[in-house]
């Protein structure tokens, strides 16, 4: 196929080399000695001390407190023993070469005030990005940290004070400040100021959880090290980039670090394929720093949808300032090794390599530096319309939120012969992507809650209209009937009862965390042939599932699903057919709720033939044996031809289609290169829903095409035989 845009050609920043030479260096690095100490006038002599400025800092606003701090390190306004960065050296073996780098950092964590005066300062990410832009400087990686506190002459035993809402306070910050004194002046004469020490913070570092989260920005911590070298602090992002308290630190680092004798820019080592190991030990961090006002971020709503011509639009609306966007693709989800670049008013148009292939993608906006990846979503080029569309709407900022679950659904649902359309929650909700394009919906919402909504009011409404209009829609979450039900409002309880027809029970079987991880379907249910769904409990990859959703059927909605040997209540999942509130007459939608998340069930052939099922469910009424809604007789409204089941397969599927109006039809099949291969059907057929079975015994395995034509239409089916 070919490319349909013009390619921009990326500013490449280029691999440093094995040995690192300092004439390929960057050329503000080229001088003979690494600057040691901080750019910073002397200390005025009317400044205000530690003390005095604790009392100045307590009542402003965080906005202006931190204008305020930076406007006292920037006049010089710090003690003189933070003026002298300290030297740490770091060696080690890659890919069978020796490395030796040194760095220099603070000796302490930034503080203002005066040798004899001063107050260790907790920030935010951002003023402490914004001081580190100003002096040449860069924050800590978690590798960084732990080498510091190793080689600090002097480890400090951390000091907690218990959590309360007063801990991001300047008089709580100043009492631990006057905690960490104490310990300090007690070891003065052994370790006088200047000396390295660590331990007695945790640290704000840079990290690639840093634009790896859903908005609002974050700040990541780390650190805070017991004397016997094991951090309190393992690595967070679950604060917000405006959050800093008592315990957080910044220790600024020298921009410039010698690698093998030569200077070379520390943010060149981190975004190396190689040599990012002698400074991170989470791979290469591509933006080692935390974005300001010129990181443009991507939008919350987009997608991607297939055009007409078979090919992938990315939708999504223009963000004010950006002079490009930037596509990265891939075809499994997590490594992106293609790059595809647009300009504002482009038609946003990608081209993949092969049709009938899914194609991950996930965004940057571009100003005067690439800002941070989106969440992933993907598309599926394909000579036939898609009847899926796929909903990320699990936007949480929990350990475990890698925002690329898309990739637990797609394999799924290609494998039961079905091309997909992929959209964030948000683009539904803005009417970016129509969910009434689509004959089911799949709705991601992971450990989605209260704080970041399981459903939105707008989003409310357009699932409203897709159910009365005759959707099906599958939604899966362990807090969804936390949210809906048991915390929400008015409004929230009538969607949850009358349109996701379920009711919460409990916020897990007998209220108990950390318990149940598995499930069963319920007996003479559509999921009764599932004996063990396992779901995980923090050990498969996905996350902890400590609290799964216990979950009844209301407003004729069923329970489907059980949790395996829980005591009552212990509905896991319940369904639904027929009509909805707005729903005019003889139009009927399918609803199906599953109370812990299906991303996290394993293994994935069980997380296949459960995806099997849950489309069937989904999109063929007559396969159900729940019997609810007053029209379940009722005749087709449209020809259908269904995904054959199961595909791939190995010598026997069925196809079954859907007739309207009695007609004759005729069903045959095709291989890859156009040839006939077998009839099915000739002959004329009663108005409603047929089968046959089609028995491959004797052919080469590879793709097969099913065409139906019936009253005047022909409609065709993809699908793989494998031996």
């Amino acid at each position: 196929m070919k490319i349909l845009i013009s390619l921009i050609i990326l500013a490449w920043f280029p691999a440093l080399p094995p040995t690192v030479r300092a004439a390929e260096a960057p050329s503000s690095l080229q001088s003979e000695e690494q600057p040691r100490g901080l750019p910073l006038p002397e200390r005025p002599a009317d400044a205000p001390t530690g003390s005095q400025l604790e009392q100045q800092l307590r009542n402003l606003s965080l906005q202006n407190r931190e204008n305020a701090i930076y406007s006292e390190i920037m006049s010089g306004n710090i003690p003189d023993f933070l003026r002298e960065m300290v030297e740490v050296n770091t060696t080690r073996t890659i890919n069978g070469t020796g490395y030796t780098l040194q760095y220099h950092v603070l000796p302490d964590y930034l503080a203002l005030g005066s040798n004899d005066d001063y107050f260790l300062m907790p920030m935010t990410p951002l003023l402490a990005q914004r001081l580190c832009n100003a002096l040449s400087c860069s924050l800590p990686t978690r590798r960084m940290v732990d080498q510091i506190w190793q080689a600090a002459p002097l480890k400090l035993s951390p000091q907690p004070i218990p959590p309360s809402d007063q801990m991001t306070t300047i008089p709580v910050m100043y009492t631990h400040h006057q905690m960490v004194l104490e310990q300090r002046e007690g070891v003065l004469e052994a370790h006088p100021q200047g000396t390295l020490v660590g331990g007695h913070k945790k640290d704000v570092i840079v990290s690639n959880r840093i634009y790896n989260q859903p908005p609002p920005g974050r700040v990541v911590i780390y650190g805070w090290h017991n004397p016997n070298g094991s951090p309190i602090q393992p690595v967070y992002s679950g604060h917000s980039e405006t959050y800093a308290d008592y315990s957080h630190g910044i220790r600024a680092v020298c921009d410039t670090v010698i690698v093998n004798g030569e200077p070379a820019a520390i943010r060149d080592i981190l975004r190396h394929p190689e040599l990012h190991e002698l400074l991170s030990d989470e791979g290469p961090i591509e933006f080692p720093f935390y974005p300001l006002e010129t990181t443009l971020r991507t939008p919350d709503a987009w997608g991607v949808r297939r055009t007409q011509e078979g090919n992938l639009q990315l939708v999504m609306p223009e963000v004010p300032d950006a002079t490009s966007y930037r596509v990265h693709l891939g075809d499994d989800g997590r490594n992106f090794s293609r790059v595809q670049n647009f300009q504002p008013g482009d038609a946003f148009i990608l081209d993949a390599s092969e049709p009938e292939t899914p194609v991950y993608l996930r965004l940057q906006v571009v100003s005067d530096h690439a800002g941070p990846y989106s969440e992933v979503l993907a598309g599926f080029p394909s000579a036939s319309p898609p009847r899926l569309l796929l909903v990320n709407g699990f936007d949480r900022p929990i350990s475990g939120n890698t925002r690329d679950f898309v990739r637990h659904y797609i394999p799924e649902v290609i494998a039961h012969g079905h091309g997909f359309d992929s959209a964030t929650n948000e683009a539904v909700a803005d009417g970016l992507i129509l969910l009434d394009a689509y004959d089911a919906v799949l709705w991601i919402l992971g450990a989605e809650s209260t704080a970041d909504e399981t459903f939105s009011s707008a989003e409310q409404a357009r699932v409203q209209h897709y159910l009365d209009g005759g959707g099906s829609l599958f939604v899966s979450g362990s807090e969804i009937g936390w949210d809906l039900d048991h915390r929400g409002s008015a409004a929230d309880r009538a969607f949850i009862h009358n349109y996701l027809k379920s009711a919460y029970m409990a916020d897990a079987p007998g209220n108990q965390r950390d318990t149940w991880y598995q499930a069963e379907g319920a007996a003479d249910g559509p999921f009764s042939a599932f004996s063990t769904i396992m779901f995980d409990n923090g050990t498969q990859g996905t996350w902890n599932v400590s609290w799964p959703d216990v979950l009844s059927g209301i407003s004729g909605g069923e329970i489907l699903m059980r949790y395996t040997g829980a005591p009552a209540p212990n509905g896991a999942a319940t369904g639904y057919k027929g009509s909805f509130p707005g729903s005019t007459a003889g139009t009927e939608g399918v609803v199906l709720v599953l109370g812990f998340p299906f991303e996290t069930v394993y293994p994935a052939g069980t997380r296949q033939e459960l995806m099997g099922e849950i489309l069937t469910f989904l999109l063929d009424p007559v396969a159900s044996s729940i019997e609810t809604g007053p029209n379940l007789g009722q005749r087709p409204i449209t020809l259908r031809l269904e995904p054959n089941y199961p595909n791939p397969f190995n010598h026997q599927t069925r196809l079954r289609y859907h007739l309207p109006e009695s007609t004759h039809v005729h069903l045959v099949i095709y291989n890859a290169t156009g040839q006939h291969v077998h009839e099915l059907v000739n002959a004329m057929n009663q108005a409603g829903t047929h089968e046959v079975r089609w028995d491959a015994t004797g052919l080469a395995s590879g793709m097969y095409i099913s065409a139906l034509t019936a009253g005047g239409q022909t409609l065709h089916r993809s699908m793989m035989l494998l031996k």
